[in-house]
């Protein structure tokens, strides 16, 4: 992205109730993967830092990024343990973490091979470590910004479950996100295509806009403790690298 991009995500990214989201979809998530300790977390793609702070409440969390200027916001928001990388050869010996997310990352042009990249999330993860993903869904709801962010494609739920398997996880929770707000998604969409304009969806709306997604989001993700939306902007899947067997003769 353009560096005025990464400003504009760094203003939003603590208010914007898209962003703030995330944050309450990971939540539930990631309540499976409690354990009696701090985890050990790797953020891939971090981008301007907001979601590893988020993150810190669970642990120890290291916030991974290929563009140093995506890094160099992450320590204004005082993340201490930062490091350039790149998702499809991870910088970090095997078994190393105990969470491993991939927030909007995998969709990306730059990831050549996806199923690669899924491959080395195993292959730092502890044993029942887990892997948090989400990411664009739907091909239909490619539009402007997608063009902008140089995304290669979105997915379903179903296709990200077939690729994680082939990198050896197994799936413990997976569903659509965005459910309630869809069609305003859509609609924004088709409108987009009849503009010529390219830009990202990156900006801050009105306070009463913004506070009244967050309250619909908020229902949501409390929802989301209990079903599996059909349908959504985005995928949330929670997977886990199974324990391996030790057979002595």
């Amino acid at each position: 992205m353009e560096s005025r991009e990464y400003i504009k995500m760094f203003e939003a990214e603590d208010a914007h109730w898209w962003f703030v989201s995330k944050r309450k979809f990971a939540e539930v998530l990631l309540s499976a993967a409690k354990q009696s300790g701090p985890l050990k977390i790797l953020d891939v793609g971090c981008g301007t830092g907001a979601m590893s702070v988020f993150l810190q409440q669970y642990g120890s969390v290291v916030s991974m990024d290929f563009s140093e200027l995506a890094l160099s916001f992450c320590k204004k928001r005082n993340l201490r343990q930062v490091c350039r990388g790149d998702a499809l050869q991870l910088p970090f010996m095997e078994d190393s973490f105990d969470v491993v997310t991939v927030f909007d990352v995998l969709y990306h042009q730059w990831i050549k091979d996806d199923v690669l990249a899924l491959k080395e999330f195993h292959r730092i993860l502890k044993p029942n470590g887990k892997l948090l993903v989400t990411d664009s869904a739907f091909s239909f709801l490619s539009g402007k910004h997608d063009q902008f962010v140089l995304a290669r494609e979105r997915y379903t739920v179903e296709q990200m479950e077939v690729r994680l398997k082939q990198a050896g996880f197994q799936v413990c929770k997976k569903s659509y996100a965005f459910f309630f707000t869809f069609p305003v998604v859509l609609m924004v969409r088709l409108i987009e295509r009849f503009r010529d304009k390219v830009q990202t969806d990156v900006s801050l709306p009105s306070p009463f806009v913004n506070q009244f997604f967050l309250k619909v989001i908020t229902l949501e993700a409390l929802l989301l403790r209990y079903i599996q939306f059909p349908w959504g902007s985005s995928i949330l899947i929670l997977a886990e690298k199974k324990q391996r067997m030790d057979w002595k003769n």
